[in-house]
């Protein structure tokens, strides 16, 4: 069974065969909410209780392992002070600040780049 979400199905969401994307009742929930934000242009925080953001960047690292790669990069808006900090909490080290290279709501954003070594270095 495929699960039709946000009008794409789990193969459109690719990560889904790899565990990555739940298809429970209340994981289907979520994308339902996210489909119908998407359009809005409001930001989307999906929380939970053990971090659910943390889990699924977690579960990239033996991933990406196991494809041989040798580092993650991360582009954050450099505005986003939370999102550098939960970065940086999964082991991931400012790397690069390009600036004004985005352009939303009417003002230039910097980004500021995150990596993490997968395998030794």
């Amino acid at each position: 069974m495929v699960a039709q979400v946000a009008g794409f199905d789990e193969r459109d969401l690719g990560v889904a065969r790899g565990g990555l994307v739940g298809t429970s009742a209340a994981m289907l929930a979520i994308w339902k909410l996210i489909g119908r934000a998407a359009g809005s242009g409001a930001p989307v925080l999906i929380t939970g209780e053990t971090g659910v953001g943390k889990e699924l960047v977690k579960a990239l690292f033996p991933r990406a392992a196991a494809l041989g790669k040798h580092v993650m990069i991360a582009g954050v808006d450099a505005a986003n002070e939370a999102s550098i900090r939960f970065h940086e909490q999964l082991g991931f080290e400012k790397s690069g600040h390009l600036r004004e290279v985005g352009h939303k709501f009417d003002r230039w954003l910097d980004l500021v780049f995150l990596q993490r070594w997968i395998g030794p270095r």
